[in-house]
């Protein structure tokens, strides 16, 4: 599986920022380039657009502050993490009483 890389200013038009936007979501840590040194060789994982977007909500909805943004995603795919791992231990540990059963 291959994949799917957009540069700088694709994002830019895919997310409908500005350049100064979209640079300071990288300046705060929001965004990571995957691959690039100089903001024109700059390639996003398609999973940017899907940031670009939370953060988005989380900033106009929440009122989280930029600066803040990185840790609040980070704690929110932790989160994510967490209950999917609950669900399968919880999954386990019900297979496990039924076989006692």
């Amino acid at each position: 599986m291959s994949s799917v890389y957009i540069s700088f200013s694709e994002l830019c038009q895919c997310v409908s920022m500005s350049e100064a936007q979209v640079m300071d979501l990288v300046e705060q840590g929001v965004l990571r380039p995957e691959t690039g040194v100089q903001r024109e060789e700059w390639r996003f994982s398609h999973i940017a657009l899907t940031v670009v977007g939370r953060a988005e909500r989380l900033h106009h909805q929440l009122s989280v502050d930029w600066a803040d943004m990185p840790l609040v995603l980070e704690l929110l795919e932790e989160l994510t993490e967490l209950r999917a791992e609950n669900s399968m231990l919880k999954q386990r540990l019900n297979r496990f009483l039924v076989d006692e059963n």
